[in-house]
């Protein structure tokens, strides 16, 4: 075992040395290897942990069940990097996080514990290693998912880092299945040890390559969103299924872990509905006129462009109020604002349904009507110069 601890040691330390020098590089992909250095530092102070806990007579499989927690912080770190690197090669936005990345683990270690307890398979594990075997697995099956779906967002599935990410993923899940269900032997544990050190050797082989991009990355929130969707409706189908079964009022894992990725893919789905909220306020701006609440330039010439490329007759109306410049000089531009309101809410009441009404600038407007003949759109000129006449403001025509 001592050889083991020093080749563990010595294949993380070279890992993080060439992840180190990557990371220093001044280029977009900074944050990517940082948080893949920081992956391997940590894996590199669990190994180092083992050995000490080894040279003290700690019996083996005791020191990797108080050390193996601190596997889960490098996956998640490892997941992170991932996100990153979508987050430097997409043109739209990172497609996963923090939150969707650690809920869908523990969406996977409450279906392993459902399927554990319904007796589809025995265990030889118990407990908090137990738990602690799934929770990793759920883990190394998100990272395996998320490196699979960024090789093939960005045309790499067939590149060799990308298989050597995915192999050394595919074994180290593998094993932490075959650990929960069977006799957990000095052959798992080395397996284990060699896979997690082919993954940092596979990260650093992946940087000196300066990674395994072929073209732009083009996913985009939606699949954050249906992953997260996903994921809870896997967590609520374990609760439920969970509550059907008869239990002996033990506490029951499968409900705390169901728990936990519900809470936080309902997090999630919260942001995603504000964003969402955020977006069409946004969008809203940018088509409005601050004052008025009409169309804007923008929103007019967008519509004109529609209705031209859709054929049909239309007519478009210019407006302009006469002797605005006076309002303004008379009785203050406060009076000015609330003139420019007044009319707008006028215009909008006497033009017919389908029609766009903005405010171009000033005391400038523009109507379109679609499908409107000549005559149409001189009656309409009509109504908006009697609405205007009729309806003064304060006294103000």
């Amino acid at each position: 075992m001592v050889l083991l601890d020093v080749l563990r040691l010595g294949g993380f330390a070279l890992a993080l040395a060439v992840l180190v020098r990557r990371a220093r590089r001044a280029d977009g992909e900074q944050p990517v290897w940082r948080c893949h250095a920081a992956a391997v530092g940590v894996l590199l102070a669990a190994a180092a942990a083992l050995a000490v806990l080894g040279a003290a007579g700690v019996p083996a499989r005791t020191a990797a069940l108080v050390v193996s927690p601190s596997t889960l912080p490098a996956c998640l770190l490892v997941y992170r990097g991932l996100s990153q690197y979508n987050r430097v090669h997409s043109a739209t936005h990172r497609p996963a996080d923090w939150i969707v990345g650690t809920s869908c683990a523990f969406a996977v270690a409450a279906a392993g514990n459902a399927l554990l307890q319904g007796g589809w398979f025995p265990t030889a594990a118990s407990g908090l290693e137990l738990q602690l075997r799934l929770v990793v697995a759920g883990f190394v099956a998100v990272v395996l998912a998320t490196t699979l779906q960024v090789a093939r967002s960005s045309g790499a599935l067939r590149a060799p880092t990308t298989w050597a990410l995915a192999g050394s993923l595919a074994v180290l899940l593998l094993l932490q299945l075959h650990a929960a269900l069977l006799p957990y032997g000095s052959l798992v544990r080395v397996g284990a040890a060699a896979a997690w050190v082919a993954l940092a050797l596979s990260l650093a082989w992946a940087s000196r390559r300066g990674g395994v991009l072929q073209r732009a990355i083009t996913t985009s929130r939606l699949t954050t969103t249906t992953t997260a969707f996903g994921a809870l409706l896997a967590a609520v189908a374990v609760l439920v299924a969970t509550t059907l079964t008869p239990g002996s009022g033990q506490l029951r894992w499968s409900v705390v872990w169901a728990v936990a990725a519900v809470a936080g893919l309902g997090l999630r789905l919260h942001r995603l509905v504000r964003d969402l909220v955020d977006h069409e306020r946004v969008r809203r701006e940018a088509t409005t006129d601050e004052l008025t609440g009409l169309a804007n330039r923008r929103a007019f010439t967008a519509g004109l462009e529609a209705a031209t490329a859709a054929g049909g007759p239309l007519a478009v109306l210019l407006v302009d109020l006469d002797r605005f410049k006076e309002v303004n000089d008379r009785h203050g531009h406060a009076t000015g604002d609330r003139l420019l309101q007044h009319v707008g809410r006028g215009f909008t009441s006497v033009l017919p349904g389908g029609s766009l009404l903005a405010r171009l600038g000033g005391d400038e407007f523009a109507v379109l009507l679609r499908g409107a003949s000549a005559a149409g759109a001189a009656d309409a000129a009509a109504r908006l110069v009697a609405v205007a006449v009729e309806h003064p403001l304060d006294g103000v025509h």
